[in-house]
């Protein structure tokens, strides 16, 4: 807490209004970052879901052209 004397602040204010400001600019930064790191993720697990529908459809393909071929 920052004490207030007279419209003053005490001298341990100064100190304590300093390590608020780093304190809130390491949050800032460690947000920014997570924010990044979720939004890259993202990026990748869309990519991974597209590889998987690729696979899927590659497999269905062969598995029904087998089974046509099969009946003539």
């Amino acid at each position: 807490m920052i004490a207030i004397e007279g419209g003053k602040e005490s001298e341990s204010g100064g100190g304590q209004e300093a390590t608020v400001t780093v304190l809130a600019i390491f949050l800032l930064m460690i947000g920014t970052i997570l924010i990044l790191l979720g939004t890259v993720l993202v990026v990748i697990g869309a990519i991974v879901i597209l590889m998987g529908i690729a696979l899927i459809a590659v497999a269905a393909f062969l598995l029904i052209r087998r089974v046509l071929r099969r009946r003539q």
